[in-house]
């Protein structure tokens, strides 16, 4: 792939011709929905275009680059029994009345170097997946399956037919199935998606039900240990092998002028500078622990209640790191606003909500210095 090439990858209708290129790895429509893989230049013209699909509905294409190979992992959910097998070391046949369907093309999108399916006997759907700096495929799916494949360091297995997690390490060198394991719980939970953090350590988020405790039990690190409400969304942190907790901070600020506080989960203080900066005037303020979680807080005079402050949390080894901003704007009081992070080396995904009529908001804010 050559710098500012662009991929993409997706499902066209039947009907919907694509102006697929010769000597492509698959040139014909052959079912009501048909996937595709496409490679544009930085200019966003057509360098080629290849179906991929089979005889019946191929959904939820999802594309992952393959670093040492220059070749492209393409997934999908399927309940098409005719895709590509070969090249693999797991067990790769069609099982159940849906599966998932791994493969990986050529940058040039004229062959399939290898392909296989990943399925039980019921129905299973490709939710998320990515290659890692150790060159492993992981794929997080959703199964109704009972009978997936799982390793020795597996979670455990479910025994009924709700809807579980499932995450899987291929070993793109070997092409083998190395690590898998549900997500089991004794109610029904979706896998939403993953990521690779430190270039090997896999996160896995998702939504289960308040059924769902016997089994998700949150570490004692957790920032949040409660199941509240119909649905409650879920972060897992795994090695290569087993699970190890929960890699969050979560942040909150309690605003009843003339006090705000901020606090999150963490337990050395020393660890973190929070200051406030109002005008051209910057101010530090003193943290505090209690073993569990950092505090400080700052008691606001009449005449700086006039002004808009805006307070920051950083790593001390990393102050041009900006953890957490929160601006205080006198033009719009707030009696009480929260905000949750979920962090990764390089990025954060936060939720914030104020209990005024504003919605919740959701963003990603990238800590090399993009914008949202």
């Amino acid at each position: 792939m050559d710098d500012g090439d662009i991929v993409v990858a997706g499902t066209s209708d039947l009907g919907c011709e694509l102006p697929w290129t010769s000597g492509s790895a698959d040139s014909t429509f052959a079912g009501e929905f048909e996937g595709f893989v496409a490679r544009l230049d930085e200019g966003l013209d057509l360098e080629w275009l290849t179906y991929l699909g089979g005889e019946d509905w191929d959904t939820n294409l999802t594309l992952a680059v393959r670093r040492r190979t220059n070749g492209l992992v393409v997934g999908m959910s399927t309940p098409s029994s005719d895709m590509p097998i070969h090249g693999m070391e797991w067990p790769g046949g069609y099982v159940g009345s849906s599966d998932v369907y791994l493969c990986e093309l050529d940058g040039e999108g004229r062959n399939i170097l290898w392909g296989g399916y990943l399925g039980g006997t019921a129905s299973d759907g490709l939710e998320s997946m990515t290659v890692d700096d150790a060159d492993h495929l992981i794929v997080g799916m959703n199964s109704n399956s009972l009978d997936l494949p799982t390793t020795g360091d597996a979670l455990g297995r479910p025994t009924d037919e709700w809807t579980h997690g499932y995450v899987a390490t291929i070993d793109l060198s070997q092409r083998s199935l190395e690590n898998a394991t549900y997500l089991p719980a004794n109610a029904s939970h979706e896998l939403r998606g993953l990521g690779v953090m430190n270039g090997s350590v896999l996160a896995v988020g998702g939504m289960l039900t308040d059924y769902s405790t016997d089994y998700f039990i949150p570490t004692s690190s957790a920032w949040d240990t409660t199941l509240e409400g119909y649905s409650e969304g879920y972060l897992v942190r795994f090695t290569n092998e087993v699970v190890v907790g929960v890699e969050d901070l979560a942040f909150e600020v309690d605003v009843e002028l003339p006090r705000v506080v901020l606090t999150w989960y963490a337990v050395d203080a020393d660890r973190f500078e929070a200051v406030v900066q109002r005008g051209t005037t910057r101010r530090r303020l003193p943290i505090s622990t209690d073993g569990a979680t950092c505090r400080c807080e700052d008691v606001l005079g009449l005449s700086e209640m006039e002004v808009q402050g805006i307070y920051s949390v950083r790593h001390v080894s990393e102050p041009e790191k900006v953890l957490y901003e929160y601006v205080l704007d006198p033009a719009r009081p707030v009696m009480r606003s929260s905000m949750r992070i979920s962090t990764t080396p390089t990025h954060l995904l936060f939720q914030s909500q104020d209990f005024t009529d504003d919605p919740t908001e959701i963003a990603v804010f990238d800590l090399r210095g993009a914008a949202f």
